[in-house]
């Protein structure tokens, strides 16, 4: 798993790694989802990409999953994800985990199944948001 963050700030200080950066994301893509795929290579208000925009703002956290070997199962990449705020947890705090989806019932019960609930449909992109308490 690749941290957005690391790699933006690994390409600060190395023209070449800028340049790899840049490729990674005019070639990345998402079958199943394309407005994932717009996130990460589209951009707006003077920046190439969403995903580096809200990343340098400090407003979300992408990660890139690689695996070329196999198919990772959802619940393994949920885990993966939640591993990582869990241990932010305990470096800052926290009491809850919010994810935005596309309002499709298989998702709200995917994500129901992880002890998330509907809190609310994001009016600017449509996107349903989900809460879990977070506490240990």
């Amino acid at each position: 798993m690749l941290s957005l963050n690391k790699l933006l700030e690994m390409a600060k200080t190395d023209p070449e790694k800028q340049r790899i950066l840049d490729k990674a994301i005019s070639f990345f893509y998402c079958e199943r989802n394309k407005d994932i795929e717009s996130f990460i290579k589209n951009g707006s208000r003077g920046y190439d990409s969403n995903a580096v925009m809200l990343e340098e703002k400090g407003i979300t956290r992408t990660y890139f999953l690689i695996d070329e070997d196999s198919f990772q199962e959802t619940n393994e990449i949920l885990d993966r994800a939640i591993n990582i705020i869990e241990r932010s947890q305990k470096l800052v705090g926290g009491r809850i985990i919010i994810v935005e989806c596309e309002n499709k019932d298989s998702l709200l019960e995917f994500y129901e199944e992880h002890g998330f609930e509907s809190l609310q449909v994001n009016n600017s992109n449509g996107l349903l948001q989900l809460i879990r308490n977070y506490y240990k």
